[in-house]
């Protein structure tokens, strides 16, 4: 399952496309996961936001955001989102430097992690 990531200009136009992830989620049994959002664009970032069991939480940055909600993955034992699974545990490895034995094997997450330790290093 592929879920589209939106630009959005105000925390109330991210509502419908939380509301519809949620509902596509449940087709597949999956459930809901900590979610981060950035309201804005790249430019010119609006507001950054954790997103927990439908309860909002605003943050100053959206590093904040993401520390925040890969601090609450690990914290509630909850599963990375499949559609960014490998993305969260590029971060796990290269960034937050640990592994679990809950981890699943990605060649490319690997080959990422390597070279980010080759250049981290020099």
């Amino acid at each position: 399952m592929r879920l589209a990531f939106s630009t959005v200009q105000t925390f109330g136009d991210l509502k419908p496309i939380l509301k519809e992830r949620a509902r596509r989620l449940g087709e597949y049994g999956l459930t809901n996961q900590p979610l981060a959002a950035v309201v804005g664009s790249v430019e010119n970032i609006i507001s950054s936001h954790v997103i927990v069991d439908n309860v909002e939480y605003n943050l100053e940055t959206p590093i904040k955001a993401i520390d925040i909600v890969f601090k609450a993955y690990h914290a509630l034992h909850a599963s990375y989102p499949l559609e960014s699974e490998s993305l969260w545990l590029f971060l796990q490895r290269a960034i937050y430097g640990f592994s679990t034995k809950w981890d699943r094997s990605f060649p490319e997450v690997d080959v990422l992690v390597s070279q980010y330790e080759k250049f981290s290093a020099d």
